[in-house]
């Protein structure tokens, strides 16, 4: 019952919840009013996902944004992270 989706395939290098596959495939609703966040190809996020069905869901308003100085990194890093 998704309007209009992407999905897009995520290698993942570091997570701090969940248990989260080295490779998944992630839906994320498209247009602007649906918070549509526009992923581009090999380029490195940071990415807040929730459960969307049996698939994992992202957009813009749930924080998602690029990995470069993202001041959320450093916070997130004092939570135990590990790599998938």
């Amino acid at each position: 019952s998704h309007p209009s989706v992407a999905y897009i395939t995520i290698q993942v290098f570091d997570a701090w919840k969940g248990n989260i596959p080295p490779t998944f495939t992630i839906v994320t609703n498209k247009g602007s009013e649906a918070c549509e966040f526009p992923f581009a190809l090999n380029a490195d996020y940071l990415v807040y996902a929730i459960p969307d069905g049996n698939m994992l869901s992202t957009n813009f308003c749930l924080r998602t944004a690029f990995w470069g100085n993202n001041p959320d990194i450093p916070i997130l890093n004092k939570i135990t992270k590990r790599t998938p």
